[in-house]
């Protein structure tokens, strides 16, 4: 499945942010779920986080970075956007496995 990712810069705050998107929305009767299936793999990572609207099922990965005290070079980027990607990769066949497979969020997560 092909991802879209997109970059923002929030100058005010200095932040320069990378957002995945995966290419799949969650169907209601299963946001619940993957709600569960996401908040597991969210424990404990260090870098980014994944994100579920609740409301239209879009499910995102964001790596971000403060760059107030330090110029914002492109190994930083490469970086972000490299732990971004490869998280995306990991765990998509769980939430697909939440989502078509019937296979529970402990399950799934288990397999990631």
């Amino acid at each position: 499945m092909t991802q879209v990712g997109y970059a923002q810069a929030i100058e005010a705050q200095q932040q320069f942010i990378f957002y995945s998107l995966y290419p799949i929305k969650i169907p209601k009767s299963k946001r619940r779920a993957v709600g569960e299936f996401l908040s597991r793999a969210n424990y404990g990572m260090i870098i980014g986080n994944f994100e579920l609207n609740f409301d239209d099922g879009e499910i995102r990965y964001k790596t971000s970075t403060n760059v107030k005290n330090h110029s914002l070079d492109a190994d930083t980027i490469k970086q972000l956007v490299y732990t971004n990607v490869n998280m995306t990769d990991e765990y998509l066949p769980g939430i697909i496995a939440v989502t078509k497979g019937g296979v529970s969020p402990v399950n799934a997560i288990c397999h990631s």
